[in-house]
């Protein structure tokens, strides 16, 4: 979570001893927070590719990609997992990204 979350808390509990809790995050936020640093990441690498590579290229390794990379990749079909390696040649951060998940 954020920091300034958890120093709210610190503050909150510091300004009243008589309140004991337990700091819990769940997943679901952990994932959703890890979701949207991806969906940037993703938006900025395809922004760079858009500006590096041939229009035809780009369409060819690029478009239509953003479920693809949503989803399990063991639970991709024979062909979205080719796609996702040729994009992975050229943007290895979006695919260090995608293993952490």
């Amino acid at each position: 979570m954020w920091d300034g979350y958890l120093g709210a808390i610190a503050d909150f509990l510091t300004a009243h001893p008589q309140v004991e809790a337990k700091v819990v995050i769940d997943r679901f936020h952990v994932a959703r927070s890890y979701r949207d640093d991806f969906d940037t990441l993703r938006m900025q690498e395809l922004r760079r590719l858009r500006r590096e590579l041939p229009e035809a290229t780009y369409q060819e390794v690029c478009h239509g990609l953003h479920w693809v990379l949503r989803h399990n990749y063991d639970n991709l079909d024979e062909d979205d997992k080719v796609r996702l390696r040729r994009l992975f040649h050229y943007t290895p951060r979006l695919h260090q990204a995608s293993h952490l998940a």
